[in-house]
């Protein structure tokens, strides 16, 4: 699972955004090398998100949407977005694809 946690500069917590082809991108975590990657390629909404060895699968493949208060990021695969789930501000909280609501658990900043 992908989660969200306070901030505390570990490897764990850092991503690298890698050009593919075009506008599309695969979302690399620095500690464990594994892309992020919607188990199964699944379009079920609600789906958490997991990190898995990079395959070139679609379900791997992620696009930028301009900010409008922070990025929408969608999967090639499914068309959802990222989102921390019920926007949820707790602590260990799941990642996971969602229809995109335009709220604040949906935007991203990217430093």
């Amino acid at each position: 699972s992908v989660i969200q946690w306070p901030s505390n500069g570990g490897a764990n917590q850092q991503w690298n955004i890698v050009p593919v082809s075009g506008q599309l991108y695969k979302i690399v975590n620095r500690n464990s090398g594994k892309a992020l990657d919607i188990n199964n390629s699944s379009h079920r909404t609600g789906t958490a998100l997991q990190q898995y060895t990079y395959n070139g699968g679609n379900n791997q493949l992620w696009y930028f949407q301009p900010p409008s208060g922070g990025y929408v990021i969608r999967n090639f695969e499914s068309r959802q977005i990222l989102e921390v789930g019920g926007g949820s501000t707790a602590d260990g909280a799941a990642i996971s694809q969602w229809m995109p609501l335009n709220q604040s658990n949906q935007a991203w900043t990217i430093q």
